[in-house]
This record gives structure tokens, sequence and C-alpha cells, in this order.
């Protein structure tokens, strides 16, 4: 960049390093010209030179207006890894002032639709891609070459056999094949071949690289001058010695290795025991099952923990073999949906508990054993020597600034494994804190985020992305200098930009060429070190590597500074075999490769809906096909042939396919199974499986909308929703719901205390024995109610309602029933805001089975007896039963709480002078006190304070008036409106009886609790249920318990409908189930075998959803009182019959209100947090 100042947002720390060096503007210029592939090594700088690049083009990538990109080309930059999408996006950002824009799997783009392509396109002019997502942009026709004017690949030496550099670039070929305009490309390298080779092959290499990628090798000519700007790290060997001295580690070592025999043999005894399986498609879920847990057990548990002993040391184990244990054993127990013998997977999982629970043990004895050694002492006694030498290493970088001694080391120690990575990160941390030495050191580890694109088990995109946040705080807290050291895998090798880098360890040795040379690459900062540590006994064979290695990079630096003699032959590759939806349109019709089409075939089976107890795969069977003599000769020259390999597909049960998929013989298995599953794409496309974009398509469940217009409120709200909910007026059942006319039907309510309560602590009441009682007043008559069992303060009751007789009413003493019946509720039972509006049966007392409205006067006059009722004449509104006179007790004796005379206290606190000094005093109970008398319980038990009376709260006779009515009348008047609901209950559930069955129930029928209440049903009762599911109006509804169906949970009543709206959902389903599935999928395909379940459920539940239901239930009008849904609580949310509520208009109407509230910030402040 000959001027960088021109570049907006540089800072000048940076404008040294952005000066364009000597051989980078020459490679530039050769660039302009042709496509080449930029060889440099590692830190000289090849990004840079694609940075130019786009910034000299920059012309031809369009204008940005209003945030949209006006006309032009797209610039293309493609990554190997995930780690390096934020990093050179970041970089061609900054550097150029383009816009631009970074993929990978883990922003969840696999779902992507063209659209939400474009709308990326249009807002970036360079697009940094991890190159499989760009290679599916390219399939599915997303993108095409002529849109592209500059295509850039980093580490390019990739695109070899079936990379996706390969794959983009065969693209590339048949679009210039097709004589499309194809983009200028760029590729950048640090190494033309991969592993180490003589100069013949590696001209080979590099021959078939350039033909690839349709350009030429170019380097700098000035050796010289790129040796100014990139640093040669010192190489050097550290030697280890890799026996193990311990016995007790031996031990741990030959146990995992006993395991892991063990664990090999059952699993091969399953897998031959499997092939015996009939179901081609039940055997290879058992053998995709068998090998998961295999490998899991034996690969992530006994190998990783095993290859952890020998990195660092059993100190590795000591913390987490106790937790590794525990996870295993609850893993085993866990509920799993495995096809494979069940015994089998828990014998394979007790084989590894058992080495494990072994191991564990050693580890205790050996702790035991240096139980006096400090925690410093036991890091260096259990780990080996190669982490020991690690240490030495790290040690020697110490600077003596007690400040930050390590502040001149900038350090990347790889590993081989991601377990590696993050438990030699963990012990050096313990190391850190533990010796005085490594005080200060900062550390953290990295490890490679998988990109999504997994062909049989897409990522949770999420997990990607918190894995990909992650890299990127390490790396740039590595860069920045607040770390010393990361440990990493090989996610740091290529392309990642560390140039504070000056030392590299390679933990364990680099076993291609390609990692010898990426890894030594990181070292940039001047002077660095490049450490391959090996144990003493692969010495010599690593020695022997490393010169290999050396001999190779020697070649590749002579050979791209020459031009040979002669031209190597070109190596020989499989051609890749595509299909193109439709060939005719090229322009919109999509092409896969053999690999993707196995990729397609795996997403388009995982798209298919399917429960939880289902599992699919395509199951691949390899047949060999001998053919002729001739055909095995040509073969064996190499020539086509019809002898050679094929393989046929079994589909599974969901997917249009009765037989299995036959593909084309092929030389070997890869390329047999690749063309195989180009058949099945094929196919697939021509069954209108997938698109012509060749994406999987979308299910889409075709069925009639039944949300009626309203169904949804003039601001679109749905009602049924917690945004609009329903308001129903609950009903009376008739006759309950008329008010009675000038002859009545009577009905008389008896009530009979049968189990009388130990120790109560008030004197019980048996209303058995008193000749008052309460009565109905009906319009019209209704069935007896019988056996009705309520809890009161003196224990059970049963309560029965029976007619007595028609009587004559005048208006004078209708009046007077309705005071009585109005004082009953509001006074007695204290049901305070509503309003006696409406017609419904009236509640009379009665004496002797007469009416008699004189039990109901004014008593004022009267004098004190134990049936009175009373209340204080200075404080109205608490009314009380009187238990007894107690003589002992006067008001000149002192009272327990104020420690004054009653005479005293009254005067002082009432300023009312008592009369009678001599009066026995009143020991009371509450008359107000409300009890919830479908459950026992809640009745006053005697204690040790009830008994004392000088301690309990005694009443003043002069001071006291006498409710209207006594004492019995007023405790039956309490139980009523338990005994309203129950015979509201009973009647509605009849009447519904009568509505689904046809069947009228005459009025001489007596209604029993304990018919329409029945939880346990006889075998005769189960007939009756079964005649009732078929919808049989000729069955009567007896022993069905119907009124227990109808009451809801919330009622807190002693039984409710949970436990048989289980059993009514199982069979709705499974009724609706058979049902659709012979008729509404009848004609769905010929092949029934893909008729999905995914849309019958939708269907289903389309019927026995709720929102069906609840219409069910309207027509059925249970909306309006048979359904039982909210707990009698007679002073809260018990409304009595004829009475109305204002306070509930008010609420509707404020419910109604209150979204408009919420979505009004103006009003939104006023709400409180209760609202």
């Amino acid at each position: 960049m000959e001027n960088p100042d021109e570049v907006p947002g540089l800072s000048n720390e940076r404008v040294k390093e952005l000066l364009a060096r000597p051989y980078q503007l020459e490679l530039l210029e050769k660039a302009k010209r042709n496509n080449i592939i930029v060889y440099l090594g590692t830190g000289s700088g090849k990004t840079f030179i694609a940075i130019m690049l786009i910034k000299h083009m920059r012309g031809e990538f369009g204008q940005m207006k209003g945030g949209r990109v006006r006309g032009g080309k797209k610039a293309i930059f493609l990554v190997s890894s995930v780690a390096l999408v934020d990093q050179q996006c970041r970089e061609i950002r900054n550097c150029t002032g383009l816009e631009v824009g970074s993929y990978c799997g883990a922003d969840g783009v696999d779902d992507w639709t063209i659209d939400k392509w474009r709308e990326e396109f249009s807002k970036h002019q360079v697009l940094v891609f991890v190159h499989e997502v760009f290679r599916a942009l390219l399939s599915h026709k997303y993108m095409r070459f002529p849109d592209i004017a500059l295509i850039i690949l980093d580490e390019c030496h990739h695109a070899v056999k079936n990379h996706p550099y390969a794959m983009i670039m065969q693209y590339y070929q048949d679009s210039k094949e097709a004589g499309e305009e194809v983009p200028k490309v760029l590729g950048l390298t640090a190494c033309v071949v991969v592993e180490t080779c003589d100069v013949h092959k590696f001209r080979q290499k590099k021959l078939t690289l350039e033909t690839k990628m349709d350009a030429k090798v170019q380097t700098t000519e000035d050796l010289l001058d790129i040796l100014r700007y990139v640093t040669a790290p010192k190489e050097s060997f550290v030697y280890f010695d890799s026996t193990f001295n311990n016995e007790g580690i031996k031990m741990i070592m030959e146990s995992f290795d006993a395991a892991l025999e063990e664990l090999s043999r059952v699993r091969e005894e399953e897998a031959l025991q499997l092939k015996t399986m009939k179901s081609i498609h039940q055997h290879a879920l058992a053998k995709k099952d068998l090998d998961k847990d295999f490998k899991r057990l034996k690969n992530e548990v006994l190998t990783t923990w095993q290859g952890l002993v020998d990195s660092i040391g059993i100190y590795s184990l000591m913390s987490k073999a106790n937790d590794l244990l525990k996870e295993i054993r609850s893993e085993r127990i866990k509920e799993n949906n495995m096809y494979y013998n069940q015994n089998v997977r828990n014998e394979m999982f007790k084989i590894t508990e058992k080495c494990l629970g072994d191991i564990c043990k050693m580890l205790q004895k050996l702790l035991q054993q240096s139980r006096d050694l400090s925690k410093l002492d036991r890091i260096h006694r259990f780990t080996n020597e190669k982490f020991k030498m690690l240490l030495d290493i790290i040690r020697k970088e110490r600077s003596q600034d007690d400040q930050d001694p390590f502040k001149n080391m900038s350090a990347i120690v790889f590993v081989e494994r991601k377990s590696t990575a993050v438990n030699l990160c963990s012990a050096l941390s313990d190391i850190v804190d533990q010796d005085p030495d490594f005080h200060g050191l900062r550390i953290d580890y990295v490890h490679s985020v998988d990109t999504g694109f997994d062909i049989k088990n897409f990522r949770p995109t999420g997990q990607g992305i918190a894995e990909r946040r992650r890299l990127q705080e390490v790396l740039s807290l590595f860069r920045s200098q607040h770390l010393h050291l990361i440990v990493s895998t090989s996610v740091v090798e290529e392309g990642l930009d560390v140039r504070s880098c000056n030392l590299v360890i390679k933990y364990d040795f680099p076993m291609t060429f390609r990692s010898y040379i990426q890894s030594k690459g990181r070292a940039r900062k001047r002077p660095s070190k490049y450490i391959m540590m090996s144990s003493n006994k692969m010495s010599g064979t690593y020695n022997q590597k490393h010169s290999s290695f050396k001999t190779v990079e020697q070649i590749s630096l002579a050979e791209c500074h020459t031009i040979p003699d002669a031209q190597p032959d070109l190596e020989e590759e499989d051609e890749l075999e595509t299909f193109t939806a439709d060939p005719s349109n090229p322009e919109v019709s999509g092409t896969v490769t053999g690999s993707q089409a196995i990729s397609l075939v795996y997403q388009y089976i995982d798209k298919i809906p399917v429960d939880r107890f289902t599992r699919l795969i395509p199951v691949w069977v390899k047949q060999q096909v001998d053919g002729s003599a001739q055909d095995q000769l040509l073969r064996g020259l190499g020539l086509s042939s019809d002898s050679g390999i094929k393989y046929l597909c079994y589909m599974p049960h969901k997917t249009p396919f009765c037989l299995p998929v036959e593909g084309p013989v092929r030389p070997n298995k890869k390329a047999a199974k690749q063309a195989c599953a180009l058949e099945v794409v094929r196919q697939l496309y021509d069954l209108g499986e997938l698109t012509q974009r060749l994406k999987v398509k979308k299910r889409v469940i075709e069925m009639e909308d039944s949300d009626d217009e309203d169904d949804y409120d003039e601001r679109g709200r749905k009602v049924g929703t917690r945004r609009k909910r329903n308001f129903f007026h609950h009903c009376l059942p008739s006759p309950l719901s008329a008010e009675p006319r000038n002859v009545a039907f009577l009905y008389q309510v008896r009530m009979q205390l049968e189990n009388l309560i130990e120790d109560a602590r008030y004197a019980p009441y048996f209303p058995q024995e008193d000749s008052v009682s309460l009565g109905f007043l009906l319009a019209d008559p209704m069935p007896d109610i019988e056996q009705l069992r309520l809890y009161g303060p003196s224990g059970s009751l049963l309560v029965s309602v029976s007619y007595s007789k028609k009587v004559d009413i005048s208006p004078a003493l209708m009046k007077r029933i309705k005071d009585f019946h109005l004082y009953a509720f509001t006074e007695v039972l204290k049901i305070g805001q509503v309003e006696h509006k409406e017609p419904s049966f009236l509640l009379v007392p009665l004496e002797n089975g007469d009416i008699n409205l004189d039990l109901c006067r004014d008593r004022k006059d009267e004098t004190i007896s134990c049936d009175s009722v009373v209340y204080p004449k200075y404080k109205p509104g608490e009314n009380y039963f009187i238990e007894e006179f107690v003589p002992s007790f006067n008001p000149t004796c002192v009272m327990f709480q104020t420690k004054q005379t009653y005479i005293d206290y009254y005067r002082d606190k009432h300023n009312i002078q008592i009369k009678d000094p001599s009066q026995p005093l009143l020991r009371i109970s509450s008359a107000d006190k409300k009890l919830y008398m479908y459950k026992p319980g809640g009745e006053a038990m005697k204690d040790k304070n009830s008994e004392d009376l000088s301690k309990r709260t005694l009443l003043v006779p002069e001071l006291m008036n006498v409710a209207k009515i006594q004492r019995g009348l007023w405790k039956q008047i309490q139980v009523i409106p338990f005994c309203i609901e129950r015979t509201s209950s009973l009647l509605h559930s009849t009447q519904l009886s009568e509505q689904l069955t046809g069947i009228l129930n005459p009025i001489s029928h007596k209604i029993s609790l304990e018919e329409s209440w029945c939880s346990n049903i006889t075998q005769k009762d189960r007939k009756h249920i079964e005649w009732l599911l078929k919808f049989d109006p000729g069955v009567p509804l007896v022993n069905v318990p119907l009124l227990e169906a109808l009451t809801l949970r919330s009622c807190d009543d002693v039984v409710n409908m949970e436990r048989l709206e289980v059993l009514g959902d199982v069979f709705l389903k499974y009724r609706a189930s058979m049902l659709l599935y012979n008729t509404a999928l009848a004609d769905e395909t010929q092949n029934k075998t893909n008729a999905n379940e995914g849309e019958l459920t939708t269907l289903r539940s389309k019927i026995v959803g709720n929102k069906n239901l609840r219409g069910l239930a309207v027509d059925l009008n249970l909306h309006e009182g048979p359904i039982n849904a909210v707990k009698i609580e007679t002073h809260t949310t018990y409304l009595p019959p004829g009475f109305t509520a204002p306070i509930e208009e008010r609420l509707k109407r404020l419910d109604g209100e209150f979204h408009g509230l919420i979505e009004d910030p103006g009003k939104r402040k006023t709400l409180s947090v209760g609202s």
C-alpha cells in the first residue's frame, strides 16, 4: 500500500506495518496481470497482497448508496477455518474502507433462503466465507461466477481431492468451459504440498494445484529481500524420558489397555449377533447405535484419558476421574432409544465403569501415600517428564522483572487433541498458583470451532457461536499481550495473525509437512524459537522426519524460483461426477457432486418430521460386480469396464421409495457410493422432494383454516390467548335458575351430623335434632338429591334435598322470603358488593317442615340464651355463638390481655359503664368463621389454652345485641353454599347426560352423589364407558363419573378430572388418528410409506386440540355452568343464586383496556407492579 495514510481508521502504530514491501508490490503487479498463487512463507504478508489487490479493483465492486451496493460485482475471500473468518473480515474492512460481510456455519446460514442471501449481498462489497458455506452457495446457484470480480483462496494448498476448495474450483472450471465470464483468481499458500515428497512428485503436485486453481505459482525473485521481513525462528529439539517409572502409573495404563480390549470383544460379539436381524434398517440403526456407544466409550473416555496420562501424567486424572465415573454411571441408567441389545450396552458401560472405578481406587491410594506432600510437590510427583520438560522451557523465558516476569514471552504450545489443550492448560494454571517461579504467568487455551456442516448430525448454532466468540476473545487477549501463553490445537496454525509470538513449542511432534511449516510460521517476532518435543524412544524417527521436512522446504524454494526443463505429467484424479437439476436452465438449477449428494441425502432425511421414538437413516449396501474375464482385464488396465463395485441405497419408510435405489458400477467404493447418492438425489428431484436449486423442500400442510373472524377482536387479538381472554356468565341449571311463582315447589334441606369429631373445642351441633331447617323454593320440580357428604365444624354431614310439597305464595309472603334470602347471604355469610337482581330459586326457613319466616325477626329485646347469636353493641359486624355462661367470671374480674377489670376496660376503651357487675360472662365462638366444607379439616380443636378461661376472650351480656336468627339456623345457612353448588353440579351433569344420550330421567329418579361420582369403576361400569365412547345415544350414563369429569383441579375438591382427562385424551387421539389415517391421508400418495405422521399429528390437533374442544364445550353449554373451575370461598369467589357482582363487569372492562395501557408509553407509567 503506497500511502496508508489515505486509509481511514488506521492508528499510527500500524502505519509502518502497512507500508508495502518490495516483494509484495512485485507480486501485486503479477496478480494484476494474471491469476497467480502467491507462495510465501508464513508471516510474509500474503494477506496484505490480497488486500492491495482488492483495493486496486475496488471500482469493480459497486458504490454504496443509502446502505446498499449499487451495481458492480463481488470480491470473495475464502478461508479454511472459522477462526480466520473474523480476522480476515476485520483486516479487509480496516484497510480498504469497503463494506465487508463474514459468514460461517455457526451463523446458522444452512437454512437461509435466496432472499436472505440477496439481502446480505446487497449490503456488502466484499464477502468472507468459510469454504464450505461458499461451496453450498454455488451448488444451489445462490451465487454464480459471472457475479464475482475476484476470488481469493487462503491456504489454497487444500484444493485437492474432495476438499471444498477443489469442488469450488471445479465449478469455476465448468463455468469457464460453458463460456461464462469468470473472476480473477488469487491463491495464497505457505506450502505448495502438504506432505513430504521428492522433486518429481513436488513438480507433479505443483502442476496439479496450478491446473486446479487455473493459476501459476509465483513468489518473489529476490530471496534476500524477503529475509529482511520474514522471521526464521531458531529450531531445536528437546528430549524427555517417556518410560513409566512409577508402578502405580503402569497399573493404570494396563487397566486402560485391558478395558479397551474387553470393550472391543463385546462390541465384535454384538456386531455378529446383529447380522441375524431381518430388517435391514433395524440392523443399520442397531449397528449405528452400537458403534456410537463403543466409539464414545473408547475414544472420548478410555483412549482420551489414557492419552492424557501419556501426555501430562496421572495428575490430569486426579481431579476429574470421580466426576467422569459419575457421568458414565448417570449416562448408563439414562432412558434411551437404542436399537441394539440393552444388556450389551450396560455391559460396555460397566466395563468402562469398572476400569474407572479401579483407577479411582489406585489414585486414592497414591494420594493417601502422598498426603504429607504439598500441592506443588504432588503436581511434580504425578506429572510426567514431558510436562516437566515444558515447565523447564517456560522457566527459561522468565525475566528478572518482578512486576511482570514473563512480559517478554509470547508463546504458543501446540497439541494434537482438544482434551490435551484443556487439561494441559488446567495443569499449568495449578503450577502458576503454587510455584513462585511461575507467578504472573497468564495462560489460556483455544481449539477449533465446528462449522455446523456435519453430514449426519447438524450442530446447534448457539453452541458454535459461543465457541467462536470465546476463540476470538482469547486470541484478542493474546495479540494484545494480556496473555503470555496459549495452549492450542492446529486451529492457530493456518493463517491466524499472532505477530507478537516469539516462542512456538510443538508439545506433540508435527506429523505432516504442512503442520511443520504452518506451526513454525506462527513464531513471527524477532528473535523467535521453534522447539519440538520428542521422547528419547522416538528421537531417531522424528529427527529423520524433520530432515525430510527441511528437504521439502528447500525443494519448494528452489522449484518455485526456477522453471523446470520439462513439465511432469499431471497426477491422475478421479473425475468429479455431478448432477444438475435442469441442465437447460443452469442459471437457477442446482448442481451437486457425489460427496455433496451424500450430504444432501442425510439432510433430506433429517428434515422429515418424526416423533421422538422414530429414527430414520439410509442404508448403503455394497455389492461386488465381477463381470466377464474381459471386464476384469480392462479393469486391471484402468480402462472402462462393467466390473467393479456398486451400491444399493435403502431409503427409510418415510420416503417415497419402496425399492432400493441402485447406483452404477464404479471402480472403487468411494466413487460407487457417491454415484449411488447422485442417483438418489436425481430421483428425489424427479419426485418433487427437492427444489430446482436442490434444496430440501419444506413440507407444507394444506388444510382448511377453521379460524373464524369472530375469533379475533378489533385489534387482532385472538380469543382464548393471554392477550384476549373470554369471560362467561356462570348460570344455574333449571329449575334453580327460575324464580318461584304463585304456586311453588318446596324442597327441604335435611342435614345429619354423621361422624362427630373428637376433642372439638366447641359444643357440637346436631341438625337432625333441631326442629328448624332450610328449604329451596322452586318454580318447577327437580329430582331429589341424596347423600351429599360435607364437612362442618362439628364433623361430617350427610345432606339431602327432597321434595316436600306445593305452597301458595302471596306477594306479601314473596317479599318476606326475598328479604330472608338477602339476609342469609349478605348478613349471615357476609357476602358483600353484590346485588339481588336476577331470577333464581329462593332460600326459606322451615320449622317442622313448614315455612316460618318469623324465625327471622328482630330479637334486640329478647333475653340472651345459649341458642342466641350475638354481636357487640359497641362494635357491630362481628357475630358470635354463645358456648356457655360462665358464673365464675363477671365484669369485676381482671382481663388477661389488659390487666384491667372488664368494668375499667369498657369505661376507658369504649366509654361504656357496665350496670350489672355480677352478671356471668359469656364464652363465645366466632359465628363468622369460613370453612371449606368439601374436605375435612379446619375445625377448632381443644388445647391447654382453650381450657383456661382466664386467657380466653369473654363477653359481657348486657353489651350484646341478639341477631335476627338463632344458632341452629345460622349454622345451617353456613353449609348452604356448598349444598347449593353440589346440587347445581349434579343437576348440570344429569342434564348433560340427557343431552348426550337422549334419555330423560324422570323427576321421580333420585340423584345420588355416589352414582355420579365413582372413582372405582367396575367391570360392568367399564362396559357402559365403552358404549359411551362409541357415541351410542341409546346407552344411559349410569355410574359414569360425569361430575368428576366436570371438576377442575383448581376447585380443590376431593377428586378432579386429571386422571379422566388423561384417559380421554388418549382415547380421542387414538380414535382421531385412526380416522385420519384411513380417510384424510387415503389419497395422499400412491406409496403410503411416506405418509407423514407430522401432518397426521397436525390434522389430529385440529380435532382434539383445545380450540376445537372449546368450541364443542360451548355448543354443549358447558361454559355456562356445568364446569366447576373455582374453589368456593364464600367471602371472595362465591356468588349467591340470584345475585350479581358489579365489580365483575368492571374487571372485564379493565381486562379489555389493559393491553392498550401497556402499548401507550404515557399510560404504562401509571401501572403498578401488581398490574
